[in-house]
């Protein structure tokens, strides 16, 4: 894959709930889904039906999130370009870093 987006160390129940959440869905009523993927929805969904998306209820999603990188082609082509990027980066901002300790807790003078 030439063109990739690292996603290691997102969460895959978030990122595919971010994916679900900032895309359009497509019009086939059939299929409908919730209006907003939660997080734990997410992970029902990955433990029933693994890490590989075609369509996700009425949104394409087109991606596949067993490894650490993914081909962002068909969900930009039909999200906007540069999305899965975006969406990624914004996880990894929201991701909070745990000051390491030495086996205590932190100490403030």
């Amino acid at each position: 894959m030439s063109n990739t987006v690292d996603i290691t160390g997102i969460d895959k129940p978030k990122l595919l709930a971010a994916l679900y959440n900032n895309s359009e869905p497509v019009n086939f009523s059939s299929l409908a889904g919730p209006g907003w993927m939660t997080e734990e929805k997410a992970a029902e969904i990955i433990k029933e039906d693994g890490l590989d998306f075609d369509y996700l209820y009425d949104h394409e999603i087109k991606i596949n999130l067993g490894r650490d990188k993914v081909d962002p082609h068909a969900y930009d082509r039909n999200n906007g370009e540069g999305r899965v990027a975006s969406i990624v980066e914004n996880l990894r901002k929201s991701i909070e870093i745990q000051p390491e300790t030495s086996g205590g807790e932190l100490e403030l003078s």
